[in-house]
């Protein structure tokens, strides 16, 4: 799973989603995201949630409560958050809402360096997984 400019908020509790990945969950943040910035704390996340940073822009943060511990091993085990770097925008992905899904971009660097699939650019330095 690969979120780009996700506007889910950063406290929505993932463990139970969590508990059905098999893999990993790739969370690319960008603070040059200005949807995010933005617009969100005006509308709210796509969970409904108001003052708080959705994921886009600062990643998961681990829940408290009854799931804590579960939600800790699965946090650490699943998610790799992937922040913005300047090397991105060699692949067309300058950091904004949608450069994420830009071609180059999820040709180059999520198909390749975070799935595993074709050949690889040497443009982007490797996620560390």
């Amino acid at each position: 799973m690969v979120l780009l400019g996700s506007s889910l908020s950063s406290t929505y509790d993932m463990t139970r989603c969590l508990r059905h990945v098999k893999g990993k969950v790739y969370v690319l943040t960008s603070p040059r995201d200005g949807v995010l910035a933005g617009f969100i704390p005006v509308t709210g996340t796509i969970d409904g949630a108001y003052l708080v940073e959705p994921v886009g822009l600062a990643g998961f943060s681990l829940p408290s409560g009854k799931t804590r511990a579960e939600a800790t091993a699965l946090y650490r085990e699943k998610i790799v958050t992937i922040p913005w770097r300047e090397s991105f925008e060699r692949l067309g992905n300058p950091g904004g809402h949608t450069d994420g899904t830009s071609y180059q971009f999820v040709r180059y660097y999520i198909a390749t360096e975070l799935l595993g699939l074709g050949k690889k650019a040497p443009l982007v330095e490797t996620a560390s997984r």
